[in-house]
């Protein structure tokens, strides 16, 4: 499950804030061979920098 909210603070830079939460399955716990917690959760941030190098008029 995922949530995340774009904030944009110019027209260049940009700001991601979200949320995850991974519910393991006992497939998973399969494939990495070992025993998986059930879930995690974590928060995260991007801080997004899109500059306009080249512009031009035609």
């Amino acid at each position: 499950m995922n949530m995340k909210k774009p904030l944009i603070l110019t027209p260049d830079i940009s700001l991601k804030v979200g949320y995850t939460q991974m519910i393991g399955t006992e497939t998973m716990a399969i494939l990495k061979r070992e025993g998986v917690s059930k879930r995690a959760n974590w928060g995260w941030f991007s801080l997004v920098v899109s500059p306009t190098l080249f512009f031009g008029k035609w």
